[in-house]
């Protein structure tokens, strides 16, 4: 945990981010052999990364998506948080990741959660594309998990199967029907029975 990190949290919140980490590897189904080397892997995701940008300002072309976002969290937390060289040796990564932080946080505005939920309340899916319903799955019961740790499913019907996320619908007391995206790549499926 690097300097700029501990400078961060709140002293209280650091025994309890240790604590949770400590958890979560305690129910952890990792493979062990990852666990061996977790730089290798790292280095084999940036290679993959770097790869991939060549030529190209984003993960999938000329404008950011949700994937670059996602990617972006976790190697934020590294090189900036945590202060770890580990992309020095990866420019294009380097470049992408610049690119992507000089966007700024946008125009945002505080609400609570009780107001956010009332929003999410009174907001109902997106129509899912015909193409994104071809899952065999589609309409059954399903839970999705973490492939690497926290053990808990999610529950919900299959809604929709893109190539990289799932959709799954799930009806919350409060809020009515939703759907949460989930990405295929570290999560497992299973159909449940009916």
């Amino acid at each position: 945990m690097g300097w700029k990190m501990l400078k961060s949290m709140a002293l209280l919140c650091i025994p309890r981010f240790l604590w949770d980490r400590v958890s979560i590897g305690r129910m952890a189904s990792l493979n062990m052999a990852l666990l061996r080397n977790p730089q290798r892997v790292v280095l084999a995701h940036l290679q993959r990364l770097e790869a991939q940008l060549q030529g190209q300002d984003f993960l999938f072309g000329a404008t950011p998506n949700h994937a670059d976002i996602s990617t972006l969290h976790g190697l934020w937390f590294m090189r900036d948080l945590g202060e770890s060289t580990v992309t020095a040796d990866f420019p294009e990564v380097i470049a992408w990741m610049d690119r992507l932080l000089a966007f700024g946080d946008g125009q945002r505005s505080e609400i609570d959660g009780e107001l956010a939920l009332q929003i999410a309340s009174q907001a109902t899916p997106r129509k899912i594309p015909v193409r994104h319903r071809a899952d065999a799955l589609i309409g059954r019961r399903v839970g999705i998990r973490p492939a690497d740790y926290a053990q808990d499913q999610t529950h919900g019907v299959l809604a929709g199967a893109t190539p990289t996320p799932w959709i799954l619908a799930r009806k919350a007391a409060a809020l009515g029907l939703v759907h949460v995206h989930f990405p295929k790549a570290g999560f497992e499926l299973k159909a449940l029975e009916p």
